[in-house]
């Protein structure tokens, strides 16, 4: 079994595991070099966040027990503007479970959609979202949720994202279907934009990834 290495930064602490942080740290670097530019590097101070997300997509069972990560929920990954979580998830992509792939999509490009399309829309994120044969549910990351505007269709108004989660939140519990968050928006805020009831669900369906809120932007 591989201990996670020393080129993970120190406050790290060591956990046995059987998957190799190491490589995987490697790996995400060299991936962020080739589609961010070669400048780009993995911060120390994400780490904690980093081996997070890492567990769940490995389905490293020691470590996320350790970080409190449920493996049958998907992820969100929450934090301030410029932090990276959009890089975050797309990094992920390449080493994701082979059995759980999962698309990004941006929660206003939803929105404007449904103002175009209507609630076929909802339904092509929840019933609509299976593949394959025999039909497999779709895992898929909604990302900048928050960012969305409440849209009309035909003068009907409609809170687009706290409706798929609904949708989806039936698939969850019926047959697995994955769902992958990330936002801006703290518990307060996500509760006072989608309702109670709504967070209540992303908890059970979603384990909490969250950055320090004094996190610097890093693009600036």
């Amino acid at each position: 079994m591989a201990q996670i290495s020393t080129c993970i930064p120190p406050e790290i602490k060591t956990i046995q595991s059987p998957c190799d942080y190491a490589t995987y740290w490697q790996e995400l670097e060299e991936k962020g070099k080739d589609h961010y530019g070669s400048n780009f590097h993995l911060r120390s101070e994400d780490a904690a966040v980093w081996i997070k997300l890492l567990a769940w997509m490995k389905a490293d069972e020691a470590v996320a027990a350790d970080y409190k990560i449920a493996l049958h929920k998907g992820i969100m990954l929450c934090g301030p503007v410029g932090v990276g979580k959009t890089s975050m998830m797309q990094l992920l992509k390449a080493v994701v479970k082979p059995e759980e792939p999962y698309k990004i999509y941006s929660c206003r490009e939803i929105a404007f959609e449904f103002s175009r399309k209507g609630f076929e829309v909802v339904q092509h994120y929840g019933h609509g979202s299976y593949y394959g044969y025999p039909y497999t549910p779709e895992a898929c990351c909604f990302d900048d949720l928050g960012l969305e505007m409440i849209m009309q269709h035909y003068g009907v108004p409609c809170n687009v994202m706290g409706e798929i989660f609904l949708n989806r939140y039936d698939h969850f519990i019926n047959h697995g279907m994955l769902t992958h968050i990330t936002t801006n928006l703290t518990s307060d805020e996500l509760a006072a934009r989608y309702g109670a009831r709504i967070l209540s669900r992303m908890r059970q369906m979603l384990n909490l990834v969250a950055f320090d809120r004094g996190t610097a932007d890093k693009r600036m």
